[in-house]
């Protein structure tokens, strides 16, 4: 409140995986945002932005962590919570013959030597244990959901025969799932078997696995072409859920600016919640 950031989607998400890990259950959430917001990385805004989206990742994964280690498991909070981003990674068979060359010492110069760049989500998209997905214009921020500041609209789906109350204990296999399949194979590059049962330990295990080898070749400056898009975000995260810079990737490559963000003493939390 004292931030008049007050809503409650990011705890939401932490309350039902701390009460999936406290009663035993299967409970995975995939979290794929830009790697950076819209605009210049290295700016005050995006880097005050970039700050709080930080802060609110450890938040999560301090509380998840939290729940670890009252249940006494050994377990890591990636195993509950992952947080990805898109990006595109090209061979030098893919520039086109005679395209002009940018100008020295831009970022422009530097993308076309890694032949890297992010993808950036706009789509604002949930999928809900294939059962249930929602599609709007709304942000995940106060801008959005304050309810007196912007408009938002948004589309709900879901099919009455693929739901938990009609398929019981069994496999939800409608078209919710079909679509989550497809746009998961997409990120991916492929379809993996392991994405049937997205709130299992091998589904977490096998596209956090991928998401690290993507960002791995993303963040080496020979350009490595990758038919996957599916990076882990650039951040460390701890066994005790702490989020820190990766010792090896503390900038955004080619761009420049913190991944991790850093505090702006002139801007108003108005403007970068």
């Amino acid at each position: 409140e004292t931030l008049k950031a007050p809503n409650t989607v990011p705890i939401e998400l932490c309350a039902r995986v701390e009460r999936a890990i406290q009663n035993g259950e299967q409970f995975k959430v995939y979290i794929c945002i830009p790697m950076h917001p819209e605009g210049d990385p290295t700016s005050a805004a995006v880097q005050e932005i970039l700050r709080w989206q930080s802060r609110t990742m450890e938040m999560m994964m301090d509380r998840i962590a939290r729940a670890i280690h009252k249940k006494g498991l050994d377990a890591h909070p990636t195993d509950y919570l992952m947080f990805f981003c898109p990006a595109k990674q090209e061979g030098p068979e893919d520039v086109p013959p005679g395209l002009a060359a940018p100008k020295a010492g831009t970022v422009a110069a530097k993308s076309r030597k890694s032949l890297r760049y992010m993808i950036y989500v706009h789509s604002k998209l949930a999928i809900f244990d294939d059962e249930y997905m929602i599609v709007g214009s709304a942000n995940i921020n106060e801008r959005s959901l304050s309810g007196n500041r912007d408009s938002e609209m948004c589309v709900g789906a879901y099919q009455p025969a693929f739901t938990k109350d009609t398929c019981g204990d069994g496999e939800i296999e409608g078209d919710v799932r079909t679509f989550r399949l497809a746009l998961w194979a997409e990120h991916c590059g492929k379809h993996m078997p392991e994405h049937l049962n997205a709130s299992s330990d091998a589904c977490m295990k096998a596209i956090r696995q991928l998401g690290d080898e993507n960002l791995a070749s993303y963040i080496v400056d020979e350009p490595v072409k990758k038919k996957s898009h599916w990076l882990s975000y650039p951040l460390e995260y701890g066994k005790e859920g702490t989020v820190t810079s990766l010792p090896n990737c503390k900038d955004f490559p080619d761009t420049g600016g913190l991944i991790i963000g850093l505090a702006s003493r002139a801007l108003p939390n108005s403007i970068t919640t």
